[in-house]
């Protein structure tokens, strides 16, 4: 049997993470001003292909496209777009792992501010995070990776 994500980790097994899917779907036809998550349901293949392509680079790690999956960036693509979006992101991401690698939940930064400086409370932030989280640990993701995020209260 294969070990656990967090026994090699303590180990301190060294584990080689995908590349930047931002870039590469941009590469693909991402548009400037389109959600990457959108991918997840509408252009599936072209996610699963740059899995493919970082799991044949030896990544021991794929992250899911999922990076601005909240509602903060998914709510004006209608009702449901969270979950669909980070639901499929896992699902992809898994199937093309497999028993080869771990996939990790990639969480990002929302791009609003805390009020004063912004209109959002920690409340917002709190509901948007759990919804996409409770989203992609429903899907099987081995866990959950949060990158760039520059305030901490976020």
């Amino acid at each position: 049997m294969k070990p656990g994500l967090l026994e090699l980790l303590s180990a301190g097994t060294v584990l080689l993470c995908d590349g930047a899917m931002g870039s590469m779907l941009m590469a693909a036809g991402l548009e400037p001003g389109t959600a990457a998550e959108l991918f997840n349901i509408e252009k599936p293949d072209t996610v699963r292909n740059i899995h493919i392509e970082n799991k044949k680079a030896g990544a021991d790690v794929l992250l899911t496209n999922t990076f601005q999956g909240t509602q903060f960036n998914l709510s004006r693509y209608g009702k449901n777009t969270v979950q669909r979006a980070n639901s499929a992101a896992a699902e992809i991401a898994l199937q093309v792992a497999a028993d080869d690698c771990f996939v990790l939940g990639d969480i990002g930064p929302t791009g609003h501010f805390l009020h004063p400086l912004g209109e959002a409370s920690a409340h917002d932030f709190r509901r948007a995070f759990t919804e996409q989280i409770q989203a992609l640990a429903d899907t099987g993701v081995h866990g959950i990776i949060i990158e760039t995020m520059e305030d901490k209260e976020e």
